[in-house]
């Protein structure tokens, strides 16, 4: 679908005086995306380290999140390979079970070979499930202990430090606060089948007894694909995950979460070796890949978010903003702008819709709402991008004045392109007459350039124009046929757009 307006000089017909929306650099966006991996588990899928690799450029992932193995060569030489490609990890260096040797011997291959490729260390994943006694007590003394290896070693030092995630509710409580010996506090905020991050407040709340007010990272979050499943954790179809999944990067970088980490990458086991291992089906069918590497659609969907949003732009030191209106929005939308690099700017709309009844384990439709995003300052092109169901573009419009988008559970992208005659980021620069193509938009024919206000010409000009056509008409044996130019009030109800219906001409009608 490709839509084209007209854009009618400034001083005829300016531009509405909308709000600023400022802008965020589309790499910051992009800098919170990661994955959970497995490399030490070479007797799986995740042994398959080019199809890893391919997968992960693929997919825009800046960051994977593994527990290190040092012992393991061919993980470590696999974090090598994805840091010379731009992918550096977070990793976990022991368990309350592995204790402080094993911690030691994980920060000097940190420190040694993994140099560079490391950018965090974690605390123990989970400690209140682990199978030991005192589970408290030893929590906090490994992150003391963390926390002074690395701070105190110049090799280090540079690397924030995590703090432990948690499952219970209790555990909070009971671990106590732990804030001067991380630099991150640590999420697992799970939506069991409801939407994403809606229970996030919640877990801040909880997390901050912990972690006092340091920033918060997602370590683990994500929807497993057993819709059948009566347990507490409950899993959501792969066509909403395919909605709901983009919508959880959206909220926490919203929530100003450094980095979300989604768990996880592949399932690594095939079903024979699931039910060996007598994992459920819930825990089998986490992965964004399944076994046999093909794509969930919400792999598809994150994808084609960060290609929307150019997640890897180069970084932006003045990312300014746009003058926009958001006519009809519901209270429920939520918004997101991103400069990128070459200038051009990425806004995210989405709404914090349900898509899926929990209780009944079945998909809820999501009517849609029409929002106007109104354009406060001139832009030369607009580009409409669809992630979860489509990896290029869906609409475009030149010059636009107004764009209509339905938004309904997925999240929308309008590319917006400044024109090269604005005077400032936020100003509303002068506007240009379009040229006299026409395209197709909603099963109607558009003409720009005929909504500009007539040029004054002398009467003297005029008349010889009236005789040139009415010589023109005589010889053809055609009947005369004058264009009037549309009203600036015309030009103004269709939204700086002069359409026709399709199959009539633009000059006889």
């Amino acid at each position: 679908m490709v839509a084209a307006s007209c854009a009618p000089a400034a001083a005829a017909d300016p531009y509405p005086a909308e709000p600023f929306v400022a802008a965020d650099p589309a790499r910051d966006f992009g800098n919170t995306f990661g994955v959970n991996v497995r490399f030490a588990w070479n007797d799986t899928v995740y042994g398959n380290y080019d199809a890893m690799e391919a997968r992960l450029l693929e997919l825009g992932a800046r960051h994977v999140l593994d527990g290190l193995c040092a012992a393991c060569p061919y993980q470590v030489a696999m974090l090598q390979r994805l840091a010379a490609k731009g992918i550096t990890a977070d990793v976990g260096v022991g368990s309350l079970a592995s204790g402080s040797g094993h911690m030691q011997t994980q920060l000097a291959s940190v420190k040694g070979p993994l140099s560079g490729a490391v950018e965090a260390v974690v605390a123990p994943n989970e400690p209140d499930l682990e199978p030991v006694t005192d589970w408290v007590t030893k929590t906090r003394a490994f992150q003391v202990e963390l926390w002074n290896s690395v701070k105190g070693d110049p090799g280090l030092a540079h690397l924030p430090v995590y703090g432990p995630s948690l499952v219970h509710r209790e555990s909070r409580g009971l671990l106590g606060n732990l804030a001067g010996y991380l630099d991150y506090g640590n999420l697992h905020p799970y939506p069991g089948g409801i939407m994403p991050l809606s229970n996030f407040d919640n877990e801040r709340t909880m997390m901050s007894l912990v972690s006092g007010s340091k920033p918060l990272v997602i370590t683990e979050v994500g929807y497993h694909a057993d819709t059948t499943t009566d347990d507490s954790h409950r899993g959501v179809s792969e066509a909403v995950n395919a909605n709901y999944t983009p919508r959880i990067l959206l909220e926490a970088y919203r929530d100003g979460i450094k980095r979300t980490f989604f768990y996880q990458f592949v399932d690594p086991f095939t079903e024979a070796q699931r039910i060996q291992k007598g994992l459920s089906k819930a825990e089998g069918t986490f992965g964004l890949l399944r076994n046999d590497l093909t794509p969930r659609p919400s792999f598809i969907a994150l994808r084609n978010l960060m290609d929307a949003v150019d997640g890897g732009s180069a970084p932006v030191g003045s990312p300014g903003g746009v003058r926009l209106g958001f006519e009809g929005a519901p209270s429920d939308m939520r918004r997101l702008l991103l400069r990128s690099a070459d200038g051009s700017y990425a806004l995210v709309l989405w709404r914090q819709v349900s898509l899926w009844d929990r209780v009944g384990k079945r998909p809820v439709a999501a009517a849609p709402v029409p929002v106007d995003v109104v354009m406060g300052e001139r832009l030369s092109l607009a580009r409409r991008f669809d992630p979860v169901v489509a990896s290029s573009e869906t609409a475009r419009w030149s010059d636009p004045r107004r764009i209509r988008v339905d938004l309904a559970g997925a999240p929308v992208v309008l590319r917006l392109t400044p024109a090269a005659s604005s005077s400032s980021p936020g100003g509303g620069g002068p506007g240009a007459p379009g040229s006299r193509s026409s395209s197709a938009t909603g099963g109607r024919l558009v003409e720009r350039g005929r909504c500009a206000r007539p040029s004054r010409r002398s009467k003297r000009s005029k008349r010889a124009l009236r005789a040139r056509r009415h010589a023109r008409a005589g010889r053809s044996g055609r009947a005369r046929v004058r264009f009037r130019p549309l009203s600036r009030r015309t030009c103004a109800r269709s939204g700086g757009t002069r359409s026709r219906p399709a199959g009539r001409t633009a000059r006889h009608r």
